[in-house]
């Protein structure tokens, strides 16, 4: 056994091991499946360590434990490749990072979890479209994943927020170098209702290249990506083949025909990922024991968020089959601009659901 250096702490087994973990993790010059099979060869992440050069193999161990302590004073956690509250699904990818800095807490549930992405320069329709998706999907119990990004990423987030749903952000940068600035506000809120997860150390700066990397843990972390609204050569594009390459959905939502932010979108769905529209196109391509979980979970009214008299009304007015449309609901004696106020507000509910036309009907039980 490796002797320890005279000028390394003592520290219990348990906490050493974690130490050594983070350390390799954070350790430059190897990709994470290539730590992952050095692990295996050499016993653990000490014994990888051990490999180092002696300044090398200081210098990890200094940094990981200095990355702990600065956790522990901002109320961060660190989850470790291995431990029981690991992502189960990014540990099923190819290259898993072997550690994640999280702010807020993971939950088991949040492996029935989907990944909405796209523009940064979001249009209306983009991000109308993102607020409706995700409000629907985070009523049903979904977790939405996103990438803390202005545009599409930050509405996504905030909907769920609002449905009284659960979201995760994955940073590419460290818990401490928020990028965008103006989403500060945005993140304590998601950490509150679900976890702001990074990779990198907690001070790294936002790189440019740490963000395509980035997209390889929002894809993995999820059953499937959700591309909203995408020019071609988008970094949500990179998301969608990460989701590929690991055997998950890929779904797209189209764009109106001509509009260079749709063209990335509609290149997915000539090339086989799912067109949605609302929340069951997604759900009807999961993994049945997802599926069957989704589809008997009634699309309720989210917690705290109260239906007013009139969206009640209009609600219940709506048949359980078939459709029909406002002018109908008016006929019964409410006012048109009440019912379609009440309309427009149960659809971002994710209570109902529209179709071309004008009509509208409840969303799936």
């Amino acid at each position: 056994m490796t002797e320890r250096g005279s000028d390394e702490p003592e520290e219990g087994q348990e906490e050493s091991g974690r130490i050594a973990a983070l350390g390799l993790a954070l350790a430059s010059g190897l990709r994470d499946w290539e730590k992952a099979r050095l692990v295996e060869r050499a016993g653990g992440p000490r014994g990888v360590l051990n490999l180092f050069a002696e300044s090398e193999r200081r210098s990890a161990l200094t940094t990981a434990r200095d990355e702990l302590e600065k956790c522990k004073r901002h109320g961060f956690s660190v989850v470790i490749r291995g431990d029981s509250n690991y992502p189960e699904l990014l540990e099923q990818t190819y290259d898993p990072p072997g550690a994640l800095f999280a702010w807020g807490t993971l939950k088991t549930t949040d492996g029935l979890a989907i990944a909405i992405v796209g523009a940064r320069r979001a249009s209306p329709y983009g991000a109308q479209v993102a607020e409706l998706l995700s409000r629907q999907l985070a009523t049903r119990g979904v977790t939405i994943v996103s990438g803390l990004a202005r545009g599409i990423d930050a509405v996504a987030h905030r909907a769920a927020l609002e449905a009284g749903g659960r979201t995760v952000a994955v940073l590419g940068s460290g818990l401490l170098a928020l990028y965008p600035r103006e989403h500060e506000k945005l993140a304590a809120r998601i950490a509150e209702n679900g976890a702001v997860l990074s990779e990198h150390a907690l001070e790294a700066a936002p790189l440019p290249g740490n963000f395509p990397r980035r997209n390889r843990i929002l894809s993995g972390l999820t059953l499937g990506t959700l591309v909203v609204e995408a020019a071609r050569g988008s970094g949500s594009l990179i998301t969608a083949r990460h989701a590929i390459e690991q055997n998950r959905e890929v779904y797209a939502v189209p764009g109106p025909v001509g509009q260079t932010a749709s063209e990335g979108c509609h290149d997915l769905i000539q090339q086989g990922a799912k067109l949605v529209t609302c929340a069951d196109d997604v759900i009807a391509e999961l993994p049945p024991s997802a599926r069957a979980r989704l589809m008997s979970k009634p699309a309720g009214v989210p917690e705290g968020k109260a239906l007013t008299d009139h969206e009640r009304r209009v609600l219940e007015r709506l048949p359980r089959l078939g459709a029909c449309d406002p002018d109908q609901l008016a006929a019964e004696g409410l006012p048109v601009r009440c019912v379609l106020a009440a309309l427009m507000a149960l659809e971002l509910k994710g209570l109902i659901r529209a179709f071309p036309g004008g009509s509208y009907a409840r969303t799936s039980d």
